[in-house]
Protein backbone atom coordinates (compact mmCIF):
# COMPACT_ATOMS: atom_id res chain seq x y z
CA UNK A 1 0.00 0.00 0.00
CA UNK A 2 1.29 3.39 -1.05
CA UNK A 3 -0.23 6.46 1.27
CA UNK A 4 0.40 10.15 0.16
CA UNK A 5 -1.23 13.43 2.36
CA UNK A 6 -2.20 16.26 -0.54
CA UNK A 7 -0.81 19.38 -0.01
CA UNK A 8 -2.47 22.85 -0.16
CA UNK A 9 -1.00 22.95 -3.86
CA UNK A 10 -3.32 20.14 -4.93
CA UNK A 11 -6.79 21.57 -3.72
CA UNK A 12 -9.31 21.03 -6.83
CA UNK A 13 -6.95 18.62 -8.52
CA UNK A 14 -8.06 14.70 -9.86
CA UNK A 15 -7.32 12.11 -7.83
CA UNK A 16 -5.65 9.94 -10.28
CA UNK A 17 -3.71 13.26 -11.84
CA UNK A 18 -2.63 13.01 -8.37
CA UNK A 19 -1.28 9.86 -8.22
CA UNK A 20 0.14 10.26 -11.29
CA UNK A 21 2.25 12.83 -10.09
CA UNK A 22 3.50 11.04 -7.20
CA UNK A 23 4.40 7.93 -8.98
CA UNK A 24 5.48 8.75 -12.58
CA UNK A 25 6.96 5.13 -12.65
CA UNK A 26 3.56 3.65 -12.47
CA UNK A 27 2.25 2.58 -15.76
CA UNK A 28 -1.21 4.15 -16.82
CA UNK A 29 -3.24 0.88 -17.63
CA UNK A 30 -2.19 -0.21 -14.03
CA UNK A 31 -3.21 3.14 -12.70
CA UNK A 32 -6.33 1.99 -14.29
CA UNK A 33 -6.78 -0.97 -13.33
CA UNK A 34 -6.02 -0.05 -9.81
CA UNK A 35 -9.22 1.72 -9.77
CA UNK A 36 -11.62 -0.72 -11.71
CA UNK A 37 -10.77 -2.97 -8.79
CA UNK A 38 -11.49 -0.34 -6.09
CA UNK A 39 -8.37 -0.16 -4.40
CA UNK A 40 -7.89 3.81 -3.97
CA UNK A 41 -9.41 5.24 -1.03
CA UNK A 42 -9.65 9.10 -0.14
CA UNK A 43 -9.76 9.13 3.59
CA UNK A 44 -10.94 5.95 3.88
CA UNK A 45 -13.79 5.83 1.34
CA UNK A 46 -13.08 4.43 -2.11
CA UNK A 47 -12.95 6.85 -5.05
CA UNK A 48 -13.08 6.88 -8.72
CA UNK A 49 -10.45 8.67 -11.03
CA UNK A 50 -12.49 12.00 -11.28
CA UNK A 51 -12.74 12.78 -7.34
CA UNK A 52 -11.58 15.74 -6.29
CA UNK A 53 -9.67 15.95 -3.22
CA UNK A 54 -8.60 18.80 -1.12
CA UNK A 55 -5.17 20.00 1.52
CA UNK A 56 -5.05 17.29 4.15
CA UNK A 57 -6.73 14.54 2.45
CA UNK A 58 -5.18 11.08 2.74
CA UNK A 59 -4.35 8.63 -0.39
CA UNK A 60 -4.43 5.54 -0.37
CA UNK A 61 -3.35 3.02 -2.93
CA UNK A 62 -3.00 -0.96 -2.94
CA UNK A 63 -0.37 -1.84 -5.81
CA UNK A 64 1.11 -5.07 -6.06
CA UNK A 65 4.91 -4.93 -4.70
CA UNK A 66 6.47 -5.22 -7.92
CA UNK A 67 4.34 -2.72 -9.61
CA UNK A 68 7.33 0.35 -10.01
CA UNK A 69 9.62 -2.34 -10.50
CA UNK A 70 11.47 -0.94 -13.91
CA UNK A 71 10.52 -3.70 -16.82
CA UNK A 72 12.62 -3.78 -20.22
CA UNK A 73 10.03 -2.27 -22.43
CA UNK A 74 9.70 0.90 -20.43
CA UNK A 75 13.05 1.05 -18.58
CA UNK A 76 14.70 4.73 -18.73
CA UNK A 77 18.13 4.88 -17.42
CA UNK A 78 18.63 8.67 -17.69
CA UNK A 79 22.53 9.92 -18.58
CA UNK A 80 24.78 12.46 -16.15
CA UNK A 81 27.56 12.78 -18.25
CA UNK A 82 29.13 10.77 -21.39
CA UNK A 83 32.06 11.47 -23.13
CA UNK A 84 34.56 9.19 -25.23
CA UNK A 85 35.94 7.25 -21.86
CA UNK A 86 32.86 7.20 -20.00
CA UNK A 87 29.54 7.48 -18.96
CA UNK A 88 27.45 8.52 -15.80
CA UNK A 89 23.98 7.24 -15.37
CA UNK A 90 21.23 8.05 -13.12
CA UNK A 91 20.70 4.26 -12.27
CA UNK A 92 16.97 3.51 -10.86
CA UNK A 93 16.59 1.56 -7.82
CA UNK A 94 14.77 -2.20 -8.54
CA UNK A 95 17.17 -2.91 -10.92
CA UNK A 96 20.59 -5.02 -11.15
CA UNK A 97 23.86 -3.26 -12.14
CA UNK A 98 24.83 -6.34 -14.03
CA UNK A 99 23.00 -9.56 -14.95
CA UNK A 100 22.77 -12.46 -16.81
CA UNK A 101 19.20 -13.57 -16.32
CA UNK A 102 17.30 -10.35 -15.58
CA UNK A 103 17.18 -6.59 -16.95
CA UNK A 104 20.40 -4.40 -16.10
CA UNK A 105 22.18 -1.19 -16.15
CA UNK A 106 24.71 -2.87 -18.58
CA UNK A 107 22.90 -4.56 -20.47
CA UNK A 108 20.86 -1.20 -21.50
CA UNK A 109 23.33 0.69 -22.53
CA UNK A 110 24.76 -2.05 -24.45
CA UNK A 111 21.58 -1.78 -26.34
CA UNK A 112 21.34 1.27 -26.61
CA UNK A 113 24.95 2.15 -28.32
CA UNK A 114 24.23 -1.08 -30.71
CA UNK A 115 21.34 0.68 -31.85
CA UNK A 116 22.06 3.79 -32.29
CA UNK A 117 26.04 3.69 -32.98
CA UNK A 118 26.83 7.48 -31.94
CA UNK A 119 30.00 7.70 -29.99
CA UNK A 120 30.51 3.58 -30.00
CA UNK A 121 32.21 2.40 -27.17
CA UNK A 122 34.78 -0.56 -27.12
CA UNK A 123 33.53 -3.66 -28.14
CA UNK A 124 32.35 -5.17 -24.76
CA UNK A 125 31.47 -1.99 -23.39
CA UNK A 126 30.62 0.27 -21.61
CA UNK A 127 31.41 -2.09 -18.42
CA UNK A 128 30.69 -0.25 -14.81
CA UNK A 129 33.74 0.93 -12.55
CA UNK A 130 32.04 0.56 -9.85
CA UNK A 131 28.46 -1.56 -8.19
CA UNK A 132 25.44 -0.75 -6.64
CA UNK A 133 22.93 -2.44 -4.73
CA UNK A 134 19.94 -3.58 -6.83
CA UNK A 135 18.04 -1.50 -4.89
CA UNK A 136 19.80 1.39 -4.03
CA UNK A 137 19.76 4.13 -6.75
CA UNK A 138 21.88 7.21 -7.91
CA UNK A 139 24.94 7.93 -9.85
CA UNK A 140 26.84 4.63 -11.54
CA UNK A 141 29.84 5.18 -13.77
CA UNK A 142 30.64 3.26 -16.60
CA UNK A 143 33.74 2.91 -18.48
CA UNK A 144 33.36 2.63 -22.53
CA UNK A 145 37.51 1.47 -23.07
CA UNK A 146 39.76 -1.06 -21.51
CA UNK A 147 42.09 1.18 -20.63
CA UNK A 148 39.64 3.45 -18.44
CA UNK A 149 38.40 0.86 -16.52
CA UNK A 150 41.54 -0.03 -15.59
CA UNK A 151 42.08 3.79 -14.90
CA UNK A 152 39.26 4.17 -12.61
CA UNK A 153 39.09 0.76 -11.10
CA UNK A 154 42.63 1.88 -9.56
CA UNK A 155 41.58 5.17 -8.55
CA UNK A 156 38.22 3.24 -6.96
CA UNK A 157 41.11 0.87 -5.00
CA UNK A 158 43.07 3.84 -3.57
CA UNK A 159 40.24 6.76 -2.86
CA UNK A 160 40.18 8.72 -5.02
CA UNK A 161 37.13 9.08 -6.13
CA UNK A 162 34.99 10.56 -3.27
CA UNK A 163 31.35 8.94 -3.55
CA UNK A 164 28.37 10.79 -1.81
CA UNK A 165 25.16 8.84 -0.56
CA UNK A 166 21.42 10.15 0.45
CA UNK A 167 19.52 7.65 2.90
CA UNK A 168 16.50 7.54 4.96
CA UNK A 169 17.39 6.14 8.37
CA UNK A 170 15.34 4.98 11.50
CA UNK A 171 15.81 7.02 14.45
CA UNK A 172 17.96 10.44 14.89
CA UNK A 173 21.80 9.79 15.43
CA UNK A 174 22.71 11.93 18.91
CA UNK A 175 25.79 13.34 17.30
CA UNK A 176 25.17 15.42 13.75
CA UNK A 177 28.32 14.11 12.38
CA UNK A 178 30.29 11.45 13.10
CA UNK A 179 33.24 9.52 11.78
CA UNK A 180 32.73 5.42 12.35
CA UNK A 181 35.78 3.44 12.43
CA UNK A 182 34.55 -1.07 12.71
CA UNK A 183 34.94 -4.08 11.50
CA UNK A 184 33.45 -6.00 8.87
CA UNK A 185 33.26 -9.66 8.03
CA UNK A 186 31.61 -11.11 5.03
CA UNK A 187 29.33 -13.91 4.76
CA UNK A 188 29.53 -14.82 0.95
CA UNK A 189 27.12 -18.08 1.31
CA UNK A 190 24.22 -16.01 2.51
CA UNK A 191 24.88 -12.71 1.15
CA UNK A 192 25.26 -11.20 4.44
CA UNK A 193 28.02 -9.08 6.30
CA UNK A 194 28.28 -8.12 10.16
CA UNK A 195 30.20 -5.66 11.73
CA UNK A 196 32.24 -5.48 14.84
CA UNK A 197 33.74 -2.59 17.25
CA UNK A 198 37.30 -5.18 17.08
CA UNK A 199 38.88 -6.87 14.82
CA UNK A 200 38.81 -10.34 14.83
CA UNK A 201 39.66 -13.25 11.90
CA UNK A 202 38.94 -12.69 8.48
CA UNK A 203 37.22 -9.05 9.18
CA UNK A 204 38.24 -5.69 6.81
CA UNK A 205 38.31 -2.30 8.28
CA UNK A 206 35.24 -0.20 7.07
CA UNK A 207 35.33 4.10 7.39
CA UNK A 208 32.01 5.74 7.05
CA UNK A 209 31.25 9.13 7.53
CA UNK A 210 27.80 10.79 8.30
CA UNK A 211 26.29 14.24 8.41
CA UNK A 212 22.70 14.68 9.84
CA UNK A 213 20.68 17.14 7.36
CA UNK A 214 16.95 16.99 8.94
CA UNK A 215 14.86 14.72 11.24
CA UNK A 216 11.28 13.79 12.39
CA UNK A 217 12.67 12.39 15.41
CA UNK A 218 11.20 8.76 14.89
CA UNK A 219 13.41 8.97 11.15
CA UNK A 220 16.26 10.65 9.70
CA UNK A 221 17.74 12.11 6.05
CA UNK A 222 21.45 11.68 6.01
CA UNK A 223 24.15 12.60 3.95
CA UNK A 224 26.72 9.24 3.90
CA UNK A 225 30.55 9.44 2.67
CA UNK A 226 31.86 5.99 3.05
CA UNK A 227 35.89 6.24 3.14
CA UNK A 228 36.15 2.47 2.39
CA UNK A 229 34.48 0.45 -0.28
CA UNK A 230 32.92 -2.82 1.23
CA UNK A 231 30.06 -4.91 0.54
CA UNK A 232 26.64 -3.31 2.09
CA UNK A 233 29.06 -1.22 4.14
CA UNK A 234 26.34 1.98 4.19
CA UNK A 235 23.43 -0.45 5.30
CA UNK A 236 25.59 -2.79 8.27
CA UNK A 237 27.95 0.35 9.10
CA UNK A 238 24.32 2.25 9.78
CA UNK A 239 22.49 -0.21 11.27
CA UNK A 240 25.39 -1.36 13.26
CA UNK A 241 25.30 1.89 15.34
CA UNK A 242 21.20 1.78 15.57
CA UNK A 243 20.36 3.74 12.74
CA UNK A 244 19.05 1.24 10.18
CA UNK A 245 18.22 1.95 6.60
CA UNK A 246 14.19 2.44 5.96
CA UNK A 247 12.91 0.17 4.02
CA UNK A 248 15.78 -2.52 4.46
CA UNK A 249 14.74 -6.09 4.66
CA UNK A 250 18.37 -7.09 5.39
CA UNK A 251 19.63 -4.74 8.06
CA UNK A 252 16.35 -2.76 8.91
CA UNK A 253 13.73 -2.95 11.12
CA UNK A 254 10.75 -4.92 9.79
CA UNK A 255 8.14 -3.45 12.18
CA UNK A 256 9.30 0.25 10.84
CA UNK A 257 9.42 -0.85 7.11
CA UNK A 258 5.59 -2.21 7.63
CA UNK A 259 4.32 1.12 9.09
CA UNK A 260 5.88 3.22 6.14
CA UNK A 261 4.99 0.83 3.60
CA UNK A 262 8.43 0.81 2.15
CA UNK A 263 9.96 -2.55 1.04
CA UNK A 264 13.32 -1.24 -0.93
CA UNK A 265 15.89 0.67 0.90
CA UNK A 266 15.92 4.17 0.86
CA UNK A 267 19.54 4.74 -0.23
CA UNK A 268 20.85 6.79 -3.05
CA UNK A 269 24.01 7.43 -4.26
CA UNK A 270 24.09 11.01 -4.97
CA UNK A 271 27.45 12.51 -5.79
CA UNK A 272 30.67 11.38 -7.38
CA UNK A 273 33.97 13.76 -6.93
CA UNK A 274 37.40 12.86 -8.92
CA UNK A 275 40.24 13.62 -6.93
CA UNK A 276 43.42 12.25 -8.50
CA UNK A 277 46.65 12.91 -6.63
CA UNK A 278 48.68 10.69 -8.92
CA UNK A 279 48.62 10.04 -12.70
CA UNK A 280 45.07 9.34 -14.45
CA UNK A 281 46.57 9.44 -18.20
CA UNK A 282 43.75 9.89 -20.55
CA UNK A 283 41.38 10.37 -18.02
CA UNK A 284 43.57 13.50 -16.14
CA UNK A 285 40.92 16.09 -17.46
CA UNK A 286 38.45 14.56 -14.86
CA UNK A 287 40.22 15.88 -12.14
CA UNK A 288 38.38 18.12 -9.79
CA UNK A 289 35.11 17.25 -11.94
CA UNK A 290 32.02 17.02 -9.30
CA UNK A 291 28.74 15.33 -10.51
CA UNK A 292 25.95 15.11 -7.86
CA UNK A 293 22.13 14.55 -7.93
CA UNK A 294 20.03 17.03 -5.52
CA UNK A 295 17.51 15.54 -3.33
CA UNK A 296 13.85 16.36 -1.62
CA UNK A 297 13.17 16.97 1.95
CA UNK A 298 12.57 14.35 3.94
CA UNK A 299 8.92 14.69 3.93
CA UNK A 300 8.66 14.95 0.08
CA UNK A 301 10.99 11.54 -0.07
CA UNK A 302 8.68 9.57 2.50
CA UNK A 303 5.70 10.40 0.79
CA UNK A 304 6.93 9.97 -3.35
CA UNK A 305 9.59 6.92 -2.08
CA UNK A 306 11.62 8.90 -4.74
CA UNK A 307 15.09 11.17 -4.35
CA UNK A 308 14.02 13.38 -6.94
CA UNK A 309 10.85 15.04 -8.01
CA UNK A 310 10.03 14.27 -11.47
Amino acid sequence: MRTFIADPENNGQRVDRFIQKKLSRLPFPLLAKTFRKRDVKVNGIRVKQNHIIFAGDKVELYLPDDALEPHPENLTIPVIYEDKNIVIVNKPSGIAVISAAEPSVEKHLAQIYSSSGKDAPQKGFPSPCHRLDRNTGGLLLFAKNQASLDILIDKFKNREIEKKYICVVCGCPEKPYMELESFLVKDPENSFVKVYDKKRAGAVQIKTNYRLLETTGELSLLEVRPITGRTHQIRAHLAHIGYPVLGDGKYGKNAVNRKYGFKRQLLWSTGLTFLFSTDASILNYLNGMSFSLPHNSLDEILKTGELVSK
